[in-house]
């Protein structure tokens, strides 16, 4: 379904190849920060090396799916690919909430870490709750 929905608007929008060209762009920029190859990122999206390739370039038209799979592969949200790489405010402070929470539980006894772990699970039930 994803796919037919994105060929509607690319249809609609006429030539949108800046689309495609913005997210080939981004998969390129996320997979050399976290240091793949073509042929790794194809390797985990379940593709080619030469079809990543043309995506980066703004030559392929991938499908919602591929890119969905693509996004798995990289270990980011969906979104991260189709919009601005931009962090917004609130994920700005929250990287910089749990980089302070990982300095500060580095010297935690692995008893002290399972508790600490153990409650924050709690807390994310709680919160999901209200």
């Amino acid at each position: 379904m994803g796919y037919w929905v994105f060929r509607r608007v690319h249809a609609r929008c006429g030539a949108v190849a800046w689309l495609y060209r913005d997210v080939g762009r981004r998969i390129g920029d996320i997979r050399r920060a976290k240091r793949l190859t073509q042929e790794q990122l194809a390797e985990r999206a379940e593709t080619s090396g030469p079809w990543i390739a043309k995506i980066e370039i703004g030559a392929g038209r991938p499908t919602l799916e591929m890119i969905q799979k693509i996004a798995v592969a990289l270990g980011v949200p969906l979104w991260r690919l189709v919009t601005d790489n931009r962090l917004t405010p609130d994920e700005d402070e929250w990287k910089g909430e749990a980089r302070a929470l990982a300095d500060a539980i580095t010297t935690l006894k692995r008893d002290d870490l399972v508790l600490l772990t153990t409650l924050a699970k709690h807390l994310g039930m709680l919160r999901r709750d209200t």
